[in-house]
């Protein structure tokens, strides 16, 4: 068996993409915001910071009835794992109440969504799993 190779940034941007597309297909009333960190240039080459490092790629806000839920979302391909940055990231997110989902070639995205829909429907006997294929937008 080939050994996996180390992410790159098209691999990554792809399978971000495919993963967004088919949960949006699944969850009509959800919206994603991709979310750009790093340092970049300006056209006379200025670097400006952008955002804060280890910020997830992608939050997003889910409406279900009377509830928006929002989740931070982080993808990763082949051997990708969490930085330091991003693992006090996800602890901020924990902390708050934010829920993180890590992507993975093992776990989608749509899984995730159904998991924590599943779990809020236990917590509050609502009706939010059976209800999140509804169009509320």
């Amino acid at each position: 068996m080939p050994t996996p190779k180390k992410n790159n940034y098209k691999q990554h941007q792809d399978f971000l993409k495919n993963q967004l597309k088919e949960a949006q297909h699944v969850f009509k009333n959800i919206r994603f915001f991709e979310r750009h960190v790093g340092l970049f240039y300006t056209v006379n080459g200025t670097p400006v910071k952008i955002n804060r490092s280890g910020m997830s790629d992608v939050w997003a806000l889910l409406k279900l009835d009377d509830h928006t839920f929002h989740f931070e979302i982080e993808v990763k391909t082949g051997l990708g794992k969490l930085t330091k940055d991003q693992k006090k990231w996800k602890k901020f997110c924990d902390a708050m109440g934010i829920s993180f989902f890590l992507v993975t070639t093992n776990c989608s995205l749509v899984d995730q969504i159904h998991n924590f829909l599943g779990e809020v429907k236990r917590k509050e006997g609502g009706e939010y799993a059976n209800s999140a294929s509804r169009g509320l937008f």
